[in-house]
């Protein structure tokens, strides 16, 4: 007798942020919107990053370039935090 195992596979889920510029003083709290699409539903949301996030200057550099950046995806996170921490390491040496 043969058993077939019906094992589930893990559902990608991307999540797509929409930032833009910053509008008031250094240290505001960021908020934009933000979608989360899988195989089988999105949800649609915000992503606040507040002063003592980890990433709030990550945020703030996305923002201040957000021409460049009009719409960015979980997927592009690691490349575009690579190119900020070269960005900062350079501005360092400056």
């Amino acid at each position: 007798m043969t058993s077939h195992q019906n094992h589930e596979h893990p559902v990608k889920k991307t999540t797509f942020y929409y930032p833009h510029p910053r509008q008031g003083a250094p240290g505001e709290t960021l908020v934009f919107m933000a979608n989360i699409w899988s195989e089988s539903e999105i949800a649609e949301g915000e992503l606040e990053v507040t002063p003592k996030h980890r990433d709030y200057q990550l945020w703030c550099w996305i923002c201040d370039r957000s021409e460049r950046f009009t719409r960015i995806t979980s997927d592009d996170l690691p490349a575009i935090r690579e190119e900020f921490r070269q960005s900062q390491s350079e501005n360092k040496q400056s």
